[in-house]
């Protein structure tokens, strides 16, 4: 008797803990929807001819301006970097039995579009026979945080040297996808040894500012343990100099990224941003460039939860990336910048593939109504110091150049909305010029206005995309007729049932890895209203949200929307944003 008792009081006990849970996260996603998840009612006149103006030919405050960005380690040849280093380790071979830490996924962080909270990869079953542990090396990010990794072989087994080449035919794994398979992958983009081909490319498109970085191990090419006379790279110095002399003299004025993941293999080495000696380094780096206006590019995602219990998830993280450094660092800011290139949909340990939401190939959701989200809270938080916003990044992979013209449209409509709605972005600049090394991603997915032929001496073709932003640009205007065009081919290709690469590898449960893969998959387009101001946010996608819809959906009064236009006029309506 006493054991059923034991048994009713503890199945009640877990009963009421279960409910309490649900009921908690059940308020917690109450209150996330109410402040971020609430239709978006777009400020533009739809009907309107022309539907986002920008004063390109101002001066002073109302100035607005366009460029274009890249950075050293995606573009510069004969730069022998850690990035460089870590594509060219012989690889690995695959039949070992490794065992992957949360550290794997650090090297998303690094990616412009790929995520930063990929999910790990899923260890093999441990064998019964007795192991031991080989450290191996990590990527950079992960490897200058302390982080340590392992392989684990039969005891007794010949353990060969790390740098081990393969046998023919038999399965590797790089530490960089799409690097090894590629034409001349070490060349990149010759930007260092030949920029006129980018920044002619640039100029053309009518930008008036382009976007580069100096590389901190070209100029500090070893530890600057005795002085910076005995270190610095004088002549890489000069040429850096005479880069950026060349931009100007096409035209376009210089925006400095003194700092673009480009810590020395000599920094890494020794525990990186770990020990304070590497400000110390940094600081004497930078006191090699002039004095200017100085921001900060902060990479922001919007997130989202895909279940009922990954509330708390996105609440943390939110509170862990988005505000904290930029809190530090406000009050010495001339601006604030903004990466941004789309939504990530947080289930669980990683990042969720929502089968009805369109991507980027490097696995960023596409959602324009973030950017403006995103602009409006950063306003709210930093509107007391008066400082203006520049977009240092946006951008999508598309080889297919489909997806990416109306994301360049709406992408500016979600500007221009914030914009007139009391957010001071005084610029925007797309993200990039040409195809080019995509950090861990090698070169597979495509950010490119300008297609590169590697196999053809780094040919360059302009896409359809390059010449709509050209147009954008020149003209400051984003009209009705652009973005009816780009989103009905678009949707064309979505009815056919056209397919596109997708280089993120996802498990059987719909979670992206944060490696990238040597050749892509195919993924369909998909047939979902995505433009500024039409977005649908779909409920919570756990089964027992699901199953609550079941249930009460029937004893649901559902007001339906009365059918209207494309171009029909969107109500205005202020949205109130929470701190």
């Amino acid at each position: 008797m006493t054991i059923v008792t034991l048994l009713v009081s503890a199945t009640q006990l877990a009963g009421i803990l279960v409910t309490v849970t649900v009921a908690a996260n059940a308020f917690s996603f109450s209150r996330y929807r109410k402040k971020n998840l609430l239709p978006l009612r777009s400020p533009i006149d739809e009907s309107a001819d022309i539907l986002a103006s920008f004063n390109v030919d101002a001066e002073g405050e109302d100035e607005f301006f366009f460029g274009l960005a890249t950075a050293p380690a995606h573009v510069e040849d004969r730069l022998n970097d850690a990035w460089l280093q870590f594509a060219e380790d012989e690889p690995r071979k695959k039949s070992y039995k490794e065992v992957l830490e949360p550290a794997d996924a650090l090297m998303g962080a690094a990616a412009g579009d790929g995520g930063s909270q990929q999910a790990p990869l899923p260890s093999n079953e441990v064998n019964k026979t007795k192991k031991k542990r080989k450290p191996v090396k990590l990527s950079i990010e992960a490897m200058i945080r302390g982080f340590q990794k392992y392989i684990e072989v039969d005891e007794g087994e010949e353990v060969s040297g790390e740098n081990e080449v393969p046998t023919e035919n038999e399965e590797v794994h790089h530490k960089v996808t799409a690097w090894h398979n590629v034409p001349h992958p070490e060349e990149r983009l010759r930007f260092w040894s030949d920029p006129d081909i980018e920044l002619k490319l640039a100029k053309d498109t009518g930008v008036s500012v382009f976007r580069l970085g100096i590389d901190w191990s070209r100029i500090m090419p070893a530890e600057p343990v005795n002085g910076l006379k005995e270190t610095v790279n004088f002549a890489a110095l000069e040429r850096y100099k005479w880069i950026i002399n060349r931009v100007r003299s096409y035209g376009m004025k210089v925006m400095l990224t003194l700092f673009h993941h480009s810590l020395p293999a000599w920094a890494g080495e020794y525990g990186g941003w770990k020990l304070e000696k590497t400000i110390d380094y940094f600081m004497d780096f930078t006191s090699t460039s002039t004095k200017s206006k100085v921001g900060v590019a902060h990479h922001v995602s919007f997130m989202r939860p895909y279940g009922l219990f990954d509330v708390t998830a996105v609440t943390l993280a939110n509170t862990l990336t988005t505000f904290p450094y930029v809190d530090s660092i406000s009050d010495r800011l001339d601006f604030i910048g903004i990466n941004y290139y789309g939504q990530e949909v947080v289930s669980g340990p990683g990042l969720k593939l929502v089968e009805t939401d369109e991507y980027s190939e490097s696995g960023r959701g596409v959602y324009p109504d973030g950017l403006f989200r995103v602009l409006h809270q950063f306003h709210e938080r930093y509107k007391h110091l008066n400082l203006p916003f520049i977009i240092t990044e946006n951008g999508v992979s598309d080889e297919t150049d489909l997806i990416r013209r109306p994301y360049v449209i709406e992408h500016l409509l979600a500007v221009y909305a914030a914009m007139i709605t009391g957010v001071p972005v005084i610029g925007y600049l797309f993200w990039t010029i040409s195809d080019n090394w995509e950090w861990a991603d090698g070169y597979g997915p495509k950010f490119g206005l300008v297609a590169v032929d590697r196999a053809n001496n780094l040919a360059r073709i302009p896409r359809p995309s390059y010449h709509l932003f050209t147009k954008v640009v020149t003209t400051g205007k984003v009209t009705r007729e652009d973005r009816a065009r780009a989103w009905s081919e678009l949707q064309l290709a979505a009815k056919q049932k056209k397919t596109r690469p997708f280089y993120r590898a996802v498990n059987k449960h719909g979670l992206m890895y944060a490696g990238g893969l040597d050749e892509p998959t195919q993924r369909p387009y998909i047939q979902r209203d995505w433009r500024f101001g039409h977005y649908q946010m779909e409920g919570l996608q756990d089964p027992l949200s699901r199953l609550s819809r079941c249930i009460l959906r029937p004893f649901s009064i559902i007001k339906k929307r009365e059918p209207q236009k494309d171009d029909a006029e969107l109500v205005v309506q202020p949205l109130q944003f929470s701190i």
